[in-house]
């Protein structure tokens, strides 16, 4: 949290409590959040933090590249800290985000970068479907499940 504080400060921005708050609730719950949900959870503990500033703090870590947008459902940008690189497969339906590296993936898009010359700086991979259990929830029905904004 120390060097997440100075980090901040570095970059000339103020360190308040509040902003200590959705920092903690975002590294502690070890789940993708958007900012509805990291709010909710917050005034769940009694802890207070308006959602303009939840907003605005995942707005600014996320260009300080101390978080990421990792991926959008239902409209809403869902969060987690910069961490190992891996990928996600990502439920329309439940909004469940499964993380996965697969070595071989990886050695495609370096090969892949190779042939064309390209030097990729970052890259993010997201399958959008339905995880097992939504599957077998949802299987028969022929109409469209989730949203895929």
């Amino acid at each position: 949290m120390e060097q997440l504080r100075d980090e901040w400060r570095r970059r000339g921005m103020r360190w308040t409590p509040e902003r200590e708050r959705i920092v903690r609730e975002l590294v502690s719950s070890q789940i993708h959040l958007d900012a509805d949900q990291l709010t909710a959870r917050l005034q769940r503990k009694g802890l207070r933090a308006s959602k303009a500033t939840v907003y605005r703090t995942l707005s600014r870590l996320a260009r300080a590249g101390i978080i990421q947008e990792v991926f959008r459902c239902g409209g809403k940008a869902r969060y987690e800290f910069t961490q190992k690189h891996h990928d996600h497969l990502l439920c329309v339906a439940c909004g469940r985000a499964i993380e996965f590296n697969d070595a071989g993936i990886e050695k495609r898009q370096e090969a892949i970068c190779r042939k064309h010359g390209f030097q990729a700086l970052e890259h993010r991979m997201s399958i959008k479907g339905l995880c097992r259990a939504c599957r077998l929830k949802h299987s028969g029905r022929k109409k469209n499940i989730g949203n895929f904004n």
